[in-house]
């Protein structure tokens, strides 16, 4: 009996030992696909990334200020961050005129000193004017040429982008006249390709007096910020039509 059982634990060890031969020497692959189960069964999904080939379109900026005879201003506005810029000012101008709004004022001086550096010296002549002051200036004109004349090229006070501080009447050197003749300078012609790489665009453009309400002012550049003033100097159009309000 005790034979029997002896022969029997022997036969149970040795087809033990026959499979764990088997599963670890002759058929590895059996374990390796039970370990790759189980760390496919724990392991967390990964989320693929999703592109969209979707095309923007710049959008407007809407808060650029417009200021026109259908967008005045109060008179007690007056724009914050007034600083004098570094630049170069006519001699025969107003000291009292020379600020503008700290943003535009550093645009300005770059652009006069880019210009400085192509050849041309530009000269500022009048910035900031109060509603007050553009009242003295209005009626001045009124005085002089009579008030059709006078709305022509002088904003009725409220209605004048001087007093956002975010404009800037300039000539240079080579012409020092408030006149359509400093558009045939070749100062101007720098002023009209370069202009929009510092933010500001020539306000009044000629062949757009019936959306202005104004003449061509080649003397007149508003700051508007580099997007807005690349896109409107290249389109030749104003910043009524940027803006969508030529009503």
């Amino acid at each position: 009996m005790k034979k029997l059982i002896y022969t029997f634990f022997t036969i149970a060890l040795l087809a033990i030992g026959i499979g764990v031969l088997y599963v670890f020497f002759i058929n590895p692959s059996a374990t390796s696909t039970t370990h790759k189960s189980i760390k496919k069964a724990n392991s967390v999904p990964t989320k693929k990334k999703v592109t969209t080939n979707k095309e923007t379109t710049p959008a407007v900026d809407t808060n650029i200020l417009l200021v026109n005879k259908d967008h005045p201003l109060g008179a007690n506005y007056i724009p914050q961050n007034l600083v004098v810029p570094k630049v170069k000012f006519i001699s025969t101008g107003d000291p009292n005129v020379r600020e503008m709004n700290s943003t535009a004022a550093a645009a300005l001086e770059n652009m006069f000193a880019a210009a400085k550096q192509d050849g041309f010296t530009l000269l500022a002549v009048s910035g900031y004017r109060s509603y007050k002051y553009q009242t003295q200036v209005y009626n001045a004109k009124v005085r002089k040429d009579g008030k059709a004349s006078a709305s022509e090229y002088v904003a009725i006070p409220g209605e004048s982008e001087h007093q956002t501080g975010l404009a800037m009447d300039l000539l240079s050197t080579e012409y020092t006249e408030l006149d359509d003749g400093f558009a045939k300078t070749k100062s101007y012609g720098w002023l009209e390709a370069n202009c929009a790489k510092y933010g500001f665009i020539i306000r009044y453009l000629k062949g757009k007096e019936n959306i202005t309400k104004y003449n061509f002012e080649p003397w007149h550049v508003r700051y508007v910020g580099v997007t807005a003033a690349e896109t409107i100097m290249e389109k030749g159009i104003t910043l009524e039509e940027y803006l969508g309000k030529t009503n």
